[in-house]
């Protein structure tokens, strides 16, 4: 896959970050990363999910942290949740709101935002991305701000199981 060239000295901290990820004590829970260059070649993206989150086709439930140029993305690292790329869930009828709505509605989700003091944006409509983060990037410490921010994302996921369950058992 071909890269523009302002984004390959980021393609390193971020194989970095995977790698380390898969290191640490929570990753053993089911959780799958990846990371490399957008398929377009413009921008470098970690990706973490569990393997129950429909992700099959990076289409599903994920978080992602990305680093893009153009407009506001070019000095930030986005973090976001995305859920489904695509308005139902695969093999259902179920609208991905089904997900999104408890997901932004239940405490739980709220209290472990809260506690992070991050910054992050809950979207109260959920939507495809119910959960962002745009801050400032700084060259020197990548690395570092994935491992933590895959650290907090990562909390999330007990919650993300549960809300999974009972949408897909109700829908």
């Amino acid at each position: 896959m071909k890269i523009n060239p302002r984004y390959q000295p980021f393609l390193e901290p971020f194989k970095l970050a995977e790698t380390e990820m898969r290191t640490q004590s929570w990753f053993g829970d089911g959780w799958i990363a990846t990371s490399g260059p957008f398929q377009d070649g413009e921008g470098v993206w970690l990706g973490l999910w569990k393997e129950n989150w429909f992700n099959d086709d990076f289409c599903g439930i994920h978080f992602e942290i990305s680093l893009e140029w153009g407009g506001y993305k070019m000095k930030h690292l986005v973090r976001a949740m995305h859920v489904l790329h695509r308005n139902t869930f695969p093999g259902t009828e179920l609208d991905r709101s089904h997900f999104s709505i408890p997901f932004v509605k239940s405490v739980e989700v709220r209290r472990i935002i809260r506690s992070w003091k991050a910054g992050y944006r809950v979207n109260p409509k959920g939507g495809m991305v119910p959960l962002r983060l745009n801050a400032p990037r700084t060259d020197n410490n990548i690395e570092e701000v994935l491992l933590t921010e895959t650290s907090r994302l990562q909390q999330l996921g007990p919650e993300i199981d549960r809300i999974l369950r009972e949408c897909i058992l109700q829908g």
